[in-house]
């Protein structure tokens, strides 16, 4: 058991790296900078390297790669470029609790629908009940959830204006 704990370990991060550095590299093939070359633009060539150099772009590619990394391996994912002045770890706690609320909300309601169905197709096998539930499993399974998230959201959503289509404003926001 124990050496199964530690060969799913080793897997875990050994899967980890390899997004973390097929991330990087793919977006280092992007074109552009993190910042909006239209303003950086107005700014004289000076201040634009400060600027670089400050972030660390115009280090060489590999730099980069080691340097995030390490930083990563600290547990320091740097500072939003988007948030200007805000860590992005703070950014990703701040919403974990809605994020985890949503999973949770998923597991439950898949868990008690699968168990309900379930008994029901077993209770009532061959018959009329029996095809419904299992009509009603393969369709939940068949349909894409992006398909089935925007049907929800436009007719409980903005049709019928049952639940929030947008924003976190109180539980009812997370149902959709």
């Amino acid at each position: 058991m124990k050496r199964y704990l530690v060969v799913r370990i080793i897997y875990l991060i050994l899967t980890l790296f390899i997004i973390l550095t097929a991330t990087f590299f793919l977006m280092k093939q992007l074109p552009g900078t993190p910042f909006d070359e239209e303003k950086l633009a107005k700014l004289p060539v000076e201040q634009r390297e400060i600027i670089y150099e400050r972030y660390g772009l115009n280090d060489p590619v590999m730099v980069q790669y080691v340097k995030y990394v390490g930083n990563v391996a600290k547990g320091d994912l740097g500072t939003s470029f988007f948030y200007t002045g805000q860590p992005v770890k703070d950014i990703i706690f701040n919403r974990i609790g809605p994020s985890a609320l949503i999973g949770l909300q998923a597991i439950v309601l898949g868990l008690a629908l699968g168990l309900i169905l379930g008994m029901i197709a077993a209770y009532r096998h061959n018959t009329i009940w029996d095809y419904f539930t299992t009509v009603v499993a393969v369709l939940g399974v068949s349909v894409p959830n992006f398909v089935l998230a925007a049907l929800l959201q436009y007719y409980a959503g903005l049709k019928w204006g049952l639940f929030p289509v947008a924003f976190w404003e109180s539980y009812s926001s997370s149902v959709l």
